[in-house]
């Protein structure tokens, strides 16, 4: 579930199968989130599933933060 900081209000939310893992998830996320905003000037929170070098490389690529 994705949510804004001011007053946690949902954005986005999808459900995956048990099989599927979680650090695979975060680059469609954030290219969905960078789409709707329309620019990179948000800040992506998330668990230890998001510190891969592909995750972080694909979000600092774009001059993005997490």
């Amino acid at each position: 579930m994705t949510i804004t900081s001011d007053g946690n209000v949902p954005i986005y939310f999808t459900s995956a199968s048990g099989n599927v893992v979680d650090d695979s998830t975060h680059v469609g996320t954030w290219d969905l989130l960078y789409e709707l905003i329309g620019h990179a000037n948000f800040l992506y929170v998330a668990d230890c599933k998001l510190a891969s070098r592909e995750n972080l490389s694909h979000i600092a690529t774009r001059d993005g933060r997490s």
